[in-house]
């Protein structure tokens, strides 16, 4: 059974994990500058560049976005070169273009160094601590 949490804690625990989100966003917005893709379509490309064709679906539940925002970041790949939408029976499926993959593998680096920057404080034990109580609350949201 969860236990109580109090309305300042839960406050507190908000605000700071919405501070740590917007600081993060704007960290990979100025990491992507001049490389004309947006923190945003860079993770739906690498997402459908590392797992294959996805359906347009897939991807909006792994970004936790909605369907629309996801259609829009897929479209505006398309028109860039970078992806290619089709219609396998009910499913739109979404697959990187040569073009794409070659820039996935271009930023990549760069991208993981990144992500790695953010959570060096951590400890290994901090890090898997923090993995589990973000998937309990991912779970806990999308009931």
């Amino acid at each position: 059974m969860p236990e109580s949490v109090s309305t300042p804690e839960a406050h507190e625990l908000f605000e700071m994990m919405v501070a740590f989100l917007q600081a993060t966003h704007r960290a990979a917005e100025r990491a992507m500058q001049g490389r004309n893709i947006s923190p945003a379509q860079f993770f739906v490309l690498q997402l459908v560049t590392s797992r294959g064709p996805l359906d347009q679906r897939s991807i909006t539940v792994a970004t936790g976005g909605t369907a629309g925002n996801t259609s829009q970041l897929v479209a505006k790949l398309e028109a860039g070169g970078l992806l290619n939408r089709t219609i396998s029976g009910r499913r739109k499926l979404v697959a990187a273009t040569d073009r794409g993959a070659a820039l996935v593998r271009r930023l990549r680096p760069k991208h993981d160094a990144f992500l790695q920057a953010q959570f060096a404080p951590l400890t290994k034990p901090a890090r898997r601590a923090l993995a589990g109580a973000l998937r309990t609350l991912l779970n806990n949201a999308r009931d």
